[in-house]
């Protein structure tokens, strides 16, 4: 080794290793020597989303078929279109919109379909079907 070297203690391991090899561990959110960056094997990313399938196959129901997989994906899709309260404005182009998580009130202009999200809360605003609003 070069005298010249900064020596630095490894957090994970207790080992000595050049202080310009270590190296960020995002998992740990430290630095970390590379032989402990080495022997960390990190999930990819088509491991986690297995993972997660297989935790969503667990959680049902014994006898579950295909009939409750439809009425299942009814219920998120009416869930998903769950619309705030809509106020029409009589003689302007916009009208009064309640968002349905916050409850905040604002101005929402049907034709343009704007704003996208509501100014408080920043959640996507449910799909609003322009006829018989104004």
């Amino acid at each position: 080794m070069l005298s010249n070297q900064v020596q630095a203690e490894c957090p994970k391991c207790n080992s000595k290793s050049a202080a310009d090899a270590f190296v960020l561990d995002y998992l740990e959110r430290r630095m970390v020597c590379p032989g402990c960056f080495k022997k960390a094997r990190k999930p990819t990313l088509k491991e986690q989303t297995e993972k997660q399938k297989e935790v969503v196959k667990e959680t049902k129901p014994p006898g579950w078929d295909k009939e409750d997989e439809e009425l299942d994906k009814l219920i998120r899709s009416r869930q998903n279109h769950v619309s705030g309260k809509i106020e029409r404005v009589p003689g302007a182009e916009y009208v009064r919109f309640t968002c349905p998580s916050c409850t905040f009130k604002f101005k929402y202009y049907p034709l343009q379909k704007k704003p996208r999200t509501c100014p408080y809360c920043n959640k996507d605003n449910p799909k609003i079907k322009v006829t018989g609003i104004l």
